[in-house]
């Protein structure tokens, strides 16, 4: 499958400098709070260096970020087509029975949401996963420069809790898989049902179809609020896991601040980085159980459609060729009863336009 590496690369390079922009509101505020006590005159020099700084970061932040945009945009539809086409492709290989034995709306959501997924996971990591990375690197090099100790601890806590959150969203991934399939399943039990209206009204089965797509309902309900309530409880450890952090990294600093080992100043972005830190981290985690649904979704789809062909054409077949169409019978024998014949070794060759077939009983 062609992913458009080249404008990928390109939109995911330039959304990486926004990140760049988030510590600097704390680099500010470090500033200004440094300048305060030595004078108007330096606090107007240094606010008016902080604040030419932060909006050129600003405008940078806004122009990448809205170049990147335009890639996403161009380039997301073209990969959306390009997983619908291969898969679709793909599909048309399988056998009668493997058409028949699966609903046609449930291939065609497996479809959709396969090629949906693709692109959502790529979206995430390009615009979610390194931009947090590049944030929480800046982030902790800006807090080692005020206090290592402080570096230390946000870093210890940061690296817990995205591996913690990493190995809570990969249990969720087999919940996802399964309320992706329940919801596949009941498109096509949907689709089927639409399709066969006409044929329900005239045997009087409304009752039976409703009960029928009832049933599926209820399997898939039980399957997404499994899902759902898993997603929850990884949730309360993440919303516990920062207050226990944002109390920690306040007690710790106002020790440093009351021993003389930080100024205000630093005391100031410490605390400022640190919630920025965490409120990236909480993202982060969000963005691991986004991300392993929509893994999910699509080792769904490929496991159901991207599996052995029953029928495989032998490696010196030729891929055929329609130059006009006809119809060929040779040595044909058609009676009602043996040892009857209506009539026998007949052949014909009809073509059109100019020849039309037709059967008489």
């Amino acid at each position: 499958m062609n992913f458009h590496g080249g404008p990928a690369r390109g939109s995911g390079s330039l959304e990486h400098t926004t990140p760049l922009r988030a510590p600097q509101l704390p680099i500010t505020t470090q500033g200004v709070t440094q300048a305060s006590g030595a004078g108007r005159a330096a606090l107007s020099g240094r606010l008016r260096d902080a604040l030419a700084l932060f909006v050129a970061l600003i405008a940078g932040e806004f122009l990448f970020s809205r170049i990147a945009g335009l890639c996403q945009i161009l380039v997301g539809p073209w990969q959306r087509q390009n997983v619908t086409r291969n898969l679709y492709a793909y599909l048309q290989h399988h056998s009668h029975r493997y058409i028949s034995n699966n609903f046609a709306g449930a291939l065609a959501h497996r479809i959709s949401e396969t090629s949906m997924g693709v692109s959502q996971t790529l979206w995430a990591i390009l615009f979610d996963f390194w931009p947090i990375a590049i944030v929480f690197s800046v982030s902790i090099g800006l807090l080692y420069s005020a206090h290592p100790a402080l570096a230390a601890v946000v870093s210890a806590w940061a690296a817990l809790f995205v591996g913690v959150s990493y190995w809570l969203a990969t249990r969720c991934q087999p919940h996802a898989v399964r309320a992706a399939s329940a919801r596949s399943e009941t498109t096509g039990k949907l689709v089927d049902s639409v399709t066969n209206l006409t044929s329900a009204r005239l045997f009087a089965r409304f009752g039976f179809e409703r009960a029928y797509l009832d049933e599926q309902l209820k399997r898939e309900l039980r399957a997404v609020r499994r899902s759902n309530w898993y997603s929850e409880r990884v949730r309360w450890f993440q919303f516990a896991s920062a207050a226990l952090l944002k109390v920690g990294t306040l007690y710790q600093s106002l020790r440093l601040w009351e021993r003389g080992d930080i100024g205000v100043a630093e005391f100031v972005m410490a605390t400022s980085l640190s919630l920025l830190i965490i409120n990236e981290a909480r993202n982060l985690s969000r963005r691991f159980l986004e991300f392993f649904e929509f893994v999910g979704n699509v080792a769904n789809g490929v496991n159901t459609i991207v599996r052995s062909h029953e029928l495989v054409d032998r490696p010196e077949a030729v891929a055929p060729t329609l130059e006009r169409g006809r119809i060929e019978l040779r040595n044909v024998t058609f009676g009602y009863t043996p040892g009857h014949p209506i009539f026998g070794g007949s052949s014909r060759r009809l073509t059109a336009p100019t020849s039309s077939p037709g059967v008489l009983r």
